[in-house]
């Protein structure tokens, strides 16, 4: 299913040098300082980190920004290399919550943990039981061996939430915290950073287990101003991101 590319979303990196220290002072201030990362050393970003984020298409790698936040399935190698040497930090987005069919790994998937179809525009998706981390945990975890193999910092574990969605199981909230607390602990673990994507709702639960967090958001504006359960934790930042459902498509173009 064809989706646009976003090369350029309205985040943090598209404000104006004054809105962009406003909007920091506003949503970053007393909080966002980094926790206690002890057992592992990985890279945490600091507030109002400047990132580019795009999950299609050819990478440009152009963009004067601390990070790039790119896919892991479709972005090279050697595109990761040239981000490094330009002095760019890596995230790699992967689904830990959803199948999808393009993926190379996708037979490694019984239909047993395979539920209902995502929303659209995402309806060639289909929701995990997360609840089934023995069968789970294994492919996931290939998949953060792959981030580091390719040499990213961290990791975007996206549909993080399926509890508060229509999965086609019984997924508590319970359930999710613990997915999704040894998804932080696998990335851990292997050296890599590792944000919350956006289950906001559980973030004062979850904030000693991620690094940073980031949110889709459809308001106008640009930096989330209620978030204020996280501005009470130690995530050492989060991105609001407006106007945007982007995710990753079936490759129709060279990747980067």
């Amino acid at each position: 299913m064809a989706r646009a590319i976003l090369s350029v979303l309205v985040t943090v990196t598209s404000l104006a040098a004054a809105s962009l220290a406003a909007q920091c002072d506003t949503v970053f201030q007393d909080g966002f300082e980094s926790s206690d990362a002890s057992g592992w050393e990985v890279w945490r970003p600091p507030p109002c980190t400047t990132w580019q984020w795009q999950l299609s298409g050819v990478i440009d790698t152009s963009y004067d920004v601390a990070m790039y936040d790119i896919d892991l399935f479709e972005t090279s190698q050697a595109t990761i290399v040239a981000l490094h040497a330009a002095g760019r930090r890596v995230i790699c987005y992967l689904s830990a919550g959803s199948w999808e069919s393009w993926r190379p790994d996708a037979g490694s998937f019984p239909e047993g943990v395979l539920g209902n179809a995502l929303a659209p525009p995402f309806a060639d998706e289909r929701w995990l039981d997360v609840r089934q981390v023995a069968v789970l945990g294994p492919i996931v975890g290939d998949r953060m061996d792959l981030a580091v193999s390719k040499g990213c910092d961290g990791v975007e574990p996206d549909n993080v939430d399926g509890y508060a969605n229509d999965t086609g199981f019984p997924i508590s909230y319970q359930d999710q915290l613990v997915y999704n607390r040894l998804l932080a602990a696998m990335a851990h673990q292997r050296g890599l950073s590792v944000g919350l994507k956006n289950d906001l709702e559980q973030i004062g639960d979850l904030v000693a287990s991620f690094d940073w967090a980031l949110d889709e958001q459809t308001s106008a504006s640009c930096c989330c101003p209620s978030w204020s359960a996280a501005r009470r934790c130690s995530v050492s930042s989060t991105w609001a991101i407006r106007k945007s459902s982007a995710r990753p498509s079936p490759p129709s173009a060279t990747p980067g």
